[in-house]
């Protein structure tokens, strides 16, 4: 792989003050160089992106775990990249793994059996061990959703279609299509000048407070109105429009502000053009968790788990709604269910 360069700053351990040194990091095939520190790749347990920080977690003496944060424009670039060439020597193990380990569940489970699937988006090998046949996959570390198709007997494995650029927004956690915005102002004082500028990875709906904003802060000084227009104009436009998601945005929107209702009636027009659609479906299940309807949030997350079987979001959202119903067998279940999934997943890969 080629390296990827980019700057960040550190950020101390248990608040978010910065370092406000900005400094230079390179992830290589094997290691990750932040300024003087070396970190193989071996070594990194998890790297989760939130905005602009990346928290890593790294394997300590025997079973603590340490934790280092950074703040860089490029954190969710770099997870994505980190996540990958992490994955790209436990994929070779997988390989030689599969058939063996795809006879054992077989044996175990009868129908059950583990799919040969890779992340179209990201290149990452999927969690793909189910206990029943789903008509989509998840990626854990891009976490878009696939539909999946046929199987390649050439190369032995599933070929997977993707809805291109859906996964879940950085600042309301909903399934959606998020994009790239710019936001920008621009002072001009009596001698001097300057300006604000920054990246924003959010769906539309998220953006358009920010966007008002930024029009309002740059109309006295005019120079950054056209930039803030144009925002403004993305942030109230409908990136499904004539496709199956057309609406998406829309229904995450009222089922923000509370009109539960309201979004439930878009989520449904969406779930009739693709029944198929485990993404709707955990947004629906949102919107109904936030009117205490938790009976029925329930049932919805079980449907996104029949679409989807390796779709966590739903697991940890299902989870709630059995603690607070009450559902302590429901609970247990689920949980024992995850963990010999992964106690299995780590014990032969």
């Amino acid at each position: 792989m080629s390296q990827m360069y980019f700057k960040f700053e550190w950020v101390r351990e248990g608040d978010e003050t910065r370092s406000n040194i900005e400094r230079r990091g390179i992830l290589q095939a094997n290691n990750l160089i932040l300024d003087e520190l070396k970190l193989p790749l071996a070594t990194i347990i998890q790297s989760v992106a939130d905005k602009d920080n990346l928290t890593i977690s790294l394997q300590s003496d025997g079973d603590n775990t340490q934790k280092l944060t950074i703040e860089t424009q490029s954190a969710r670039q770099l997870q994505e990249e980190l996540d990958r060439v992490r994955q790209s020597g436990w994929r070779q193990r997988f390989r030689e793994h599969t058939d063996a380990y795809q006879l054992e569940l077989e044996s175990e489970a009868g129908e059950a059996s583990i799919r040969k699937a890779y992340c179209p988006r990201c290149d990452s090998v999927l969690d793909s061990q189910v206990v029943h046949f789903s008509p989509q996959l998840s990626c854990m570390s891009c976490h878009a959703i696939f539909m999946i198709g046929s199987l390649d007997h050439d190369v032995g494995e599933t070929m997977l279609s993707m809805e291109s650029g859906y996964t879940f927004c950085e600042d309301c956690g909903m399934y959606s299509k998020p994009c790239k915005f710019t936001i920008f102002y621009f002072f001009l004082p009596v001698i001097l000048y300057g300006f604000y500028y920054k990246r924003k990875w959010c769906c539309p709906p998220c953006m358009r407070g920010d966007a008002w904003r930024m029009l309002l802060g740059n109309l006295p000084f005019v120079l950054g109105v056209p930039v803030s227009i144009k925002e403004l104009i993305r942030a109230y436009q409908d990136t499904g429009r004539g496709g199956v998601f057309h609406g998406l945005n829309t229904a995450n929107h009222r089922a923000r502000i509370g009109d539960v209702e309201g979004a439930m009636r878009k989520y449904r027009e969406i779930l009739e053009r693709r029944p198929e659609n485990a993404g709707v479906r955990y947004n629906l299940a949102t919107a109904l968790m936030q009117e205490n309807r938790f009976d029925d949030a329930a049932v919805m997350l079980k449907l996104a788990l029949a679409d989807c079987a390796n779709f966590q979001p739903a697991v940890f959202a299902l989870a709630s709604c059995y603690e607070y119903l009450r559902d302590y067998d429901q609970l247990a279940g689920l949980e024992f269910e995850w963990k010999q999934r992964f106690k299995r997943k780590l014990e032969k890969c």
